[in-house]
């Protein structure tokens, strides 16, 4: 976690001008990887805001769910971070 918080403002650096997407991204990504870690952890997972914590209590196939497209949108952070958008757009076309 603290080596996300270090690299994404670095990857904030590197993209001129500054966007506040990337912003957006970089706090995505953060929540995103603090829900994996709680997952993990074994410990009921939450995320930001109200809303009833990810237990081992829920079923599998939506914990499953959630813990894909968690994932999915961490590695999309990281990648948009890392590339920034326009190269992302024109690899993905």
């Amino acid at each position: 976690m603290a080596g996300w918080v270090i690299a994404a403002p670095a990857a904030l650096s590197i993209h001129e001008p500054f966007e506040w997407g990337y912003a957006v991204v970089g706090i995505l990504g953060l929540l995103m990887l603090r829900y994996v870690l709680q997952r993990l952890r074994g410990v009921p997972a939450e995320f930001i805001g109200p809303g009833e914590a990810v237990t081992e209590d829920w079923a599998f196939q939506i914990r499953l769910f959630i813990d894909i497209v968690a994932l999915l949108l961490l590695a999309w952070s990281v990648a948009t971070l890392v590339l920034g958008f326009e190269a992302l757009r024109a690899w993905l076309s």
